[in-house]
């Protein structure tokens, strides 16, 4: 059983030397192992920062944070229907919300959804907790402010990226709360 047809295999040599080339394109600096830890985890942060492709509709925004004032990374179109919390992926010691600009412009456009990116403090310089507890400050603000991004908060409308949404996290505890407090005394069952 063929997978595809006999034009798309003819493309084959021709998309694997696009794949070569476009991979070889991410050319990293070698690291060295002499460095300090601190500035070896920096420099790959930067070369991670300068590869990602970032959106002009994005507004970064400050909000109050448990070390302070922490960024948030927002996407509001014209409409917005819901709002989508989140958390980008490295475990909480590596990525940026602008690794999903494009992503989150995009969704935002078509599904009118306002997406709030949280810029979470990344460990090994901020020790768990620090990135959870990021994390649930930028939903309890976001569940005090969604009104904010024209819209009325709802118990499905904040949702967390799946490669870090831990279901038992103080994030989804003070979500879950909250929302049930907000959908109970609004009357709902």
């Amino acid at each position: 059983m063929a997978l595809w047809d006999d034009e798309l295999e003819a493309l084959r040599p021709q998309l694997r030397e696009e794949a070569d080339a476009f991979i070889a394109s991410f050319t990293l600096e070698a690291d060295d192992p002499a460095l300090p830890i601190p500035e070896r985890v920096a420099k790959h942060r930067a070369a991670h920062d300068d590869r990602v492709l970032r959106s002009e509709m994005a507004v970064d925004r400050e909000i109050p944070g448990p070390a302070g004032r922490m960024r948030v990374r927002t996407f509001v179109p014209d409409q917005v229907d819901a709002v989508f919390l989140h958390i980008h992926g490295g475990g909480f010691a590596a990525g940026s919300p602008e690794m999903t600009d494009l992503l989150h412009e995009i969704l935002s456009k078509e599904l009118n959804l306002a997406f709030v990116s949280v810029d979470y403090r990344l460990a090994p310089e901020h020790p768990y907790p620090a990135g959870p507890d990021d994390c649930e400050a930028a939903a309890v603000w976001l569940l005090e402010h969604a009104r904010g991004l024209r819209h009325q908060p709802h118990p499905e409308s904040a949702w967390r990226s799946r490669a870090t949404r831990h279901p038992d996290s103080r994030a989804d505890r003070a979500l879950r709360r909250d929302v049930h407090t907000r959908h109970v005394s609004a009357g709902a069952p």
